[in-house]
């Protein structure tokens, strides 16, 4: 869905365009100057949770553990801790039209009890595979800590606005890098187009120089999203193995509301 208000400016795409690289990345701004002013003001789809989320960085340790994000919510602010930035590194595991796993590095962005939230570009093989399968696990390892966690779940797309809000939590240096590659498939920097490395390295080498020279607001790049992955199931490997399923009861809309635990011999 595009956002209200973008422009339809042209994107010089290949070599073939009489232009260079400092013309792309003006041509590319430009494009999507004011996409979010519509969006920014209305905020309704913005949970509040994520809105407070890294608000308490107190690790908790609940008396009864009725759920796995009690659990979850426990390593997580011990990890927050010990491991710094690298706590919110994952893999996801997506499984791909010919049934061939494919796994690739993201960064966990926020969590809630509705589900796991990272970023990632929208037309990537990722976001082709999760919209054919939805179907996806996450594995966080926390060396310091000597744990790990295994998720399975459903994944979806966030809203636009959703999209933006995450897209503003990141550093201006990552807002930066996914602006830059987050244009799609017809822009220069796609890796499927066939653009002689140096224009790829020249571009990158403008855009960062230009942002990093003035405090404008960076763009929400067109070809970059969120997706929650809404959790079925629960492994955490650590002084013991424990995995937590959804169960058979249903709530008031058909969806799977308890959750099961057991423990499992190392």
């Amino acid at each position: 869905m595009e956002a209200q208000g973008e422009s339809k400016t042209a994107i010089p795409v290949s070599s073939g365009d009489a232009c260079d690289e400092a013309t792309i990345v003006q041509a590319t701004a430009v494009a999507h100057t004011g996409e979010e002013t519509s969006l920014d003001s209305s905020k309704e789809d913005i949970p509040e949770s994520w809105r407070t989320f890294h608000t308490d960085h107190s690790v908790h340790n609940p008396t009864s553990i009725t759920n796995p994000f009690d659990t979850w919510r426990e390593w997580w602010t011990s990890a927050m801790q010990t491991e710094d930035s690298d706590a919110h590194a994952a893999y996801l595991c997506t499984c791909g039209a010919d049934l061939m796993p494919q796994i690739r590095d993201v960064a966990i962005s926020l969590w809630d009890s509705d589900g796991i939230v990272f970023g990632g570009y929208t037309e990537s093989q990722m976001a082709q595979e999760l919209e054919r399968n939805n179907k996806a696990s996450l594995v966080l390892r926390w060396a310091s800590l000597d744990r790990q966690v295994r998720i399975n779940g459903i994944v979806t797309p966030t809203t636009r606005s959703q999209s933006v809000f995450l897209f503003r939590r990141c550093s201006r240096e990552e807002q930066i890098g996914f602006w830059a590659l987050g244009q799609g498939k017809r822009h220069i920097v796609y890796s499927g187009n066939p653009e002689p490395g140096y224009r790829r390295a020249g571009y990158m080498r403008r855009v960062f120089l230009q942002f990093r020279e003035d405090d404008t607001s960076i763009p929400m790049p067109p070809a970059w999203g969120g997706f929650v992955l809404r959790p079925t199931s629960f492994e955490f490997l650590g002084n013991e193995r424990t995995i937590w399923s959804k169960g058979a009861a249903a709530g008031p809309e058909g969806e799977k509301t308890n959750w099961t635990k057991k423990l499992l011999v190392m």
